[in-house]
Formats: structure tokens, C-alpha cells, sequence
């Protein structure tokens, strides 16, 4: 999840800061009902709104993982859970396309709870 500020005359989006990382099976049904909207909001400055980018990553063992990496190595302000711990083994992250504000390769290693 972005704070963004859209332009509607360009049609382009402004990112300016990463806000949370979360996984699910089904993204949209996720983000329509995430009981952390109002801490996301509290992110926003004037003129800003939310928006989301998604990554398919399956099996769902590989997604929580990944979650997991993504979480502790950018410790974006509105996650809690594995901000400060990483309880699996080392994972290695390389992503491509549009990641704004996400690290294209990095490495994270187990760190108990």
C-alpha cells in the first residue's frame, strides 16, 4: 500500500512513500475489507490517497514468506509483525517491473522472535 497523489490531467501517479506490505490469496477481497484502512489514512498527507500494487507469488507458503522478507527489510510504518523479527530461513528477494519504493534484490536472514 502507497500514500500517492494522483494527477488527473497527466493520469499519473506520484508515489511518495510506502505505507504497509501485507499477502493474501485474493488481493482485492483483502483490501476491501483490511481493518488497518484507517491506520493507512492516518499516513496520508493532504491531497494523497491509497493505492496498491500486487505481485502473484504462489504457493501460499512462498507468499507468506515473501511477505515476511518484504516486511523486515523495509519496515514500513504501518506493519507490526515482522518488522523486528524473521522467523525463517534465509530468503533471497529479487523483484523487477514496478516496485517503487521497494529494493529490487536483497537478502534477509533468520532472526528468532
Amino acid at each position: 500500500m502507497y500514500a500517492c497523489t494522483y494527477n488527473p490531467q497527466e493520469k499519473t501517479v506520484s508515489i511518495r512513500k510506502l505505507v504497509y506490505i501485507g499477502e493474501a490469496a485474493n488481493v482485492n477481497e483483502r483490501v476491501s475489507a483490511h481493518e488497518r484502512w484507517q491506520d493507512w489514512e492516518r499516513e496520508l498527507k493532504r491531497g494523497e490517497e491509497l493505492r496498491f500494487n500486487a505481485a502473484l507469488i504462489s504457493p501460499d507458503s512462498d507468499r507468506q514468506r515473501a511477505e515476511a522478507a518484504m516486511i523486515h527489510h523495509h519496515k514500513p510504518p504501518c506493519n507490526v509483525e515482522y518488522v523486528d523479527s524473521f522467523p525463517h530461513e534465509q530468503t533471497t528477494i529479487s523483484t523487477s517491473g514496478k516496485n517503487a519504493e521497494l529494493d529490487g534484490h536483497f537478502t534477509v536472514y533468520t532472526r528468532a522472535r
